[in-house]
C-alpha cells in the first residue's frame, strides 16, 4: 500500500525492458510462452540497436511465435 522508492546505478549501455504480463506470457500453437528468456535472448542478440528498433524486433518476433494461434 505504500509507495516503494528506490535507486538504481547502470552501467554505461545498459538496456532496462519493461513489458506487462501479456507479453512473456503470450503463447504459441504449442502453448509455450514467450516468456523473459525468449525477451533476454533477443535483447542480447539486438543490444547494438536504437530502442526504436529494438522494440520493432520484439514486436515482430513476438507476432512470428504467436502467429499459429491467431489463424
Amino acid at each position: 500500500t505504500g509507495i516503494h522508492v528506490c535507486s538504481i546505478v547502470l552501467a554505461h549501455g545498459a538496456i532496462i525492458v519493461l513489458c506487462s504480463d501479456g507479453v512473456t506470457g503470450a503463447q504459441n500453437e504449442q502453448r509455450k510462452q514467450f516468456g523473459k528468456q525468449t525477451i533476454e535472448r533477443i535483447i542480447k542478440r539486438c543490444s547494438q540497436q536504437f530502442a526504436g528498433q529494438i522494440i520493432q524486433i520484439l514486436q515482430s518476433e513476438l507476432h512470428i511465435f504467436t502467429a499459429q494461434e491467431y489463424m
